[in-house]
């Protein structure tokens, strides 16, 4: 009993519905439609001046680097030789110190030898 009514109910319905759906999806379209154009023209206005944004801060960069190049390779052959300089002088510090230990070692070793053999 309810069945057939309740069809009669939806088919009234659904195309005063169809219709109330279709008209904001229109509009919406529209609107869109309108502005993409002003979105695109607005993108390719920025477009150049970014790039030419960019590449002069990218040129500032290359700069900057390409002068502290010199003075950090300056700095660094400068302290290299006193590097090699404290290293070789601490190198035979260490040697020393070893083979006078060495010897002071050889020299208790050799001593108790001939008291053992006696």
């Amino acid at each position: 009993m309810a069945m057939p009514a309740m069809i009669k109910r939806q088919s009234t319905a659904m195309p005063a519905m169809i219709k109330r759906s279709s008209t904001p999806m229109s509009a919406m379209v529209k609107r869109q439609s309108m502005t993409m154009p002003a979105m695109i023209n607005r993108q390719s206005t920025a477009m150049p001046s970014m790039i030419k944004r960019s590449s002069t801060a990218m040129s500032a960069m290359v700069k900057r680097q390409s002068m502290a190049m010199p003075a950090m390779i300056k700095q660094q052959s400068t302290a290299m030789p006193a590097m090699i300089k404290r290293s070789s002088a601490a190198m035979s510090a260490m040697v020393k110190r070893q083979s006078m230990a060495m010897k002071a070692m050889i020299k208790r070793q050799s001593t108790p030898m001939p008291a053992m053999i006696k």
